[in-house]
């Protein structure tokens, strides 16, 4: 029997619902038009993480990093 499938991040759980057909289209455009306001969104968040980890809130970190990634590194992937 092989291993249970790891639970899903909170980050997949949110690109798998706006996958879906109703909110493809309002997701994709909303991304785009945002794009550069995304990097420093991401330094706030890295900013803020260690805050909020104190706090009890967790998962800023990778959100930190997936936001702040140059445009382009990973092609093919949603932003």
């Amino acid at each position: 029997m092989g291993a249970a499938d790891p639970e899903p991040t909170p980050e997949d759980v949110l690109w798998e619902r706006l996958a879906r057909p109703p909110l493809d289209t309002p997701a994709a455009l909303f991304l785009l038009g945002h794009w550069p306001l995304r990097f420093v969104a991401g330094q706030m968040l890295y900013l803020l993480a260690p805050m909020a980890e104190l706090l009890g809130w967790h998962g800023w970190r990778s959100w930190a990093e997936r936001l702040s990634r140059a445009q382009g590194s990973e092609k093919g992937k949603a932003p």
